[in-house]
């Protein structure tokens, strides 16, 4: 394994247990077995490194949501495969994805997982939108789609389960079809 990806493993480790902001780019060095040279090599900061592992998994979660959602034939299919991409993703990264998308404390850490995630799956969502419904404007419906992942992020962490979030995506989703499909 490359030092890179060494570092990005750690990184995902350490930032899962003990989360981003009591992780210290020592501990990282520590874990990876890497010299300090050899993380300033690849990553400028811890920033640096949050950055890189953020893209890489929005990457990934789009990989998986592309595959996935070829094989929809209705728009709701595609909006349950989107509503349950954590479940596409190894088990390894399903906590960190939690924790990335439901985290309170770091703001900026869900502001910029939330970013990536629109960069990566605005398109694809897109052309699912296209697809399977007659909309005019589908990358205006994908941009809310996926704004709607900011739902449990705006309710108290201790009062919403998954189940309360599922709930509040499909109504959310579903007024947004209607809406458009007028």
């Amino acid at each position: 394994m490359s030092v890179r990806d060494r570092v990005l493993t750690s990184a995902e480790e350490l930032f899962a247990t003990k989360g981003y902001a009591a992780t210290s780019v020592q501990d990282i060095i520590d874990k990876a077995e890497v010299s300090k040279g050899g993380l300033y090599h690849h990553f400028t900061s811890k920033e640096d490194i949050l950055d890189a592992l953020l893209l890489d998994f929005a990457k990934l979660l789009k990989n998986k949501f592309e595959t996935a959602s070829q094989d929809a034939s209705t728009i709701d299919e595609v909006f349950w495969q989107f509503a349950s991409a954590k479940e596409l993703l190894p088990k390894k990264h399903q906590e960190l994805y939690g924790q990335f998308l439901m985290n309170q404390d770091e703001i900026v850490i869900r502001e910029k997982f939330l970013h990536y995630i629109r960069e990566e799956m605005v398109d694809i969502i897109a052309a699912s939108i296209e697809k399977h419904t007659s909309l005019h404007n589908p990358e205006v419906i994908s941009y809310l789609i996926i704004s709607l992942t900011e739902i449990p992020t705006r309710l108290p962490l201790e009062k919403t389960t998954q189940t309360e979030f599922m709930k509040e995506f499909q109504s959310a989703f579903q007024k947004i079809l209607d809406i458009f499909l007028l």
